[in-house]
């Protein structure tokens, strides 16, 4: 098979091919969120199933539609204008309701606050180290007391090299068929960095391409993560779990875990916050 096209651009900018790459696991990872309420919320936040939720950095939408479209009151934000667009657009096609905006993870709250917030797919190690405690306060911020985050994250063991670093897999809707392959050029344990690259094949009726795109991740250990969450006393874990995403089977928050969707809680005391206040 002949090469295809390759372009040096940021995926995030596609959302119409990001989406496809991640639909998979839509339906599961809402019901999971679902779950995860009605285990560790202390009580029932309205009546019936309906939760008010706060998704940071949105991507392209897919739980932010499914959540609406099962009744639930949904509030989001990304920093990228096209995802932003993307999900918009995709509500008012699905004749369901949610509001999404431009946000940025580290200043981003709510005024009326949320029952539970959640981020499944690795997005937290974008952020710096300070960036990330900046998110965790602003994200306990715009949470209720005792309302929950549910936050996946790939960790890493101390001896973790680039080349254990490989993920492939493929989607398809329609006629678009997406591919993404990840890998590590660059990895610096000692200085907790990597630069992760994301290749990302489409092919479909309107011809095939690749976008490439580069980015500087931070990594944490176990141990690390527990460090980052003493610093945001905001919150506590309640429990750990991977990614398949199963309430029924919690995993041990030990040094060998590596997939992990962390579920905090917000503790009753109320702390101050400087981050800016965003009314939803």
């Amino acid at each position: 098979m002949p090469a295809i096209p390759t372009r040096e651009a940021n995926w995030y900018d596609y959302p119409e091919y990001y989406d496809i790459a991640f639909r998979g696991d839509t339906a599961r990872e809402a019901k999971f969120i679902e779950a995860c309420c009605k285990e560790y919320l202390p009580t029932r936040r309205a009546k019936g199933p309906r939760f008010r939720f706060l998704e940071p950095a949105c991507g392209s939408g897919r739980l932010v539609v499914e959540l609406a479209r099962r009744g639930h009151d949904v509030v989001a934000y990304d920093l990228c204008p096209p995802m932003v667009d993307f999900v918009n657009q995709r509500l008012r096609r699905r004749k369901v309701s949610a509001k999404v905006m431009i946000g940025d993870m580290r200043t981003f709250q709510l005024t009326r606050k949320a029952d539970a917030a959640f981020n499944l797919i690795n997005t937290f190690r974008h952020l710096t180290k300070q960036g990330a405690i900046d998110h965790l306060r602003a994200t306990a911020a715009s949470l209720k007391e005792g309302g929950i985050y549910v936050l996946g994250i790939i960790l890493i063991p101390e001896d973790t090299t680039a080349d254990e670093a490989y993920e492939r897999w493929t989607e398809t809707f329609r006629q678009t068929r997406v591919t993404v392959t990840i890998t590590v050029p660059k990895i610096d344990v000692a200085k907790r960095y990597e630069i992760m690259r994301t290749s990302m094949s489409v092919r479909n009726g309107k011809g095939s391409f690749r976008l490439v795109t580069d980015a500087k991740m931070q990594l944490y250990t176990p141990d690390d993560m527990r460090r980052l969450f003493a610093k945001v006393p905001e919150f506590e874990v309640v429990n750990t779990f991977d990614f398949w995403y199963d309430i029924r089977k919690p995993e041990v928050f030990d040094d060998r875990i590596g997939d992990v969707v962390f579920v905090l809680r917000k503790r009753s005391t109320k702390r101050g916050s400087a981050a800016r206040r965003t009314r939803g």
